[in-house]
């Protein structure tokens, strides 16, 4: 019997992320230099999560995506697919879509929602 608060272990490996390949293969098709991004992040910053050394906040994430004028999750998708060929990101988008329905939530906003509740519960 699972304690109550312990959460259970992934049916599946968890997913390996390059983020910092990712956000440099990005910026480089964008044509865009590691100093495009003064308005929301130091030179010194870009370059630390391109080398992989600071984990970005994902409102850094949003602020350097909209310089590169892509969606954030264009960034984090390609992050997870090892080519990013449309049969692997469409591979990726099906399970997480297949994810979001499985979870059965109709709708949300953080002010209506109760911890350990669906929405559709209510």
């Amino acid at each position: 019997m699972r304690q109550c608060g312990v959460p259970r272990k992934p049916s599946y490996a968890p997913p390996v992320s390059d983020l910092p390949s990712a956000f440099r293969a990005v910026r480089v098709a964008k044509e865009l230099t590691q100093g495009a991004f003064d308005t929301v992040s130091s030179m010194a910053h870009v370059s630390r999560i391109e080398r992989g050394t600071s984990d970005p906040t994902f409102g850094k994430i949003e602020a350097l995506a909209q310089v590169m004028n892509v969606h954030p999750l264009t960034i984090l998708a390609l992050s997870y697919v090892k080519r990013p060929q449309s049969t692997d990101v469409r591979m990726l988008f099906d399970r997480v879509s297949a994810e979001i329905e499985r979870l059965g939530i109709d709708e949300f906003s953080g002010a209506t929602l109760t911890p350990g509740v669906k929405p559709s519960e209510k």
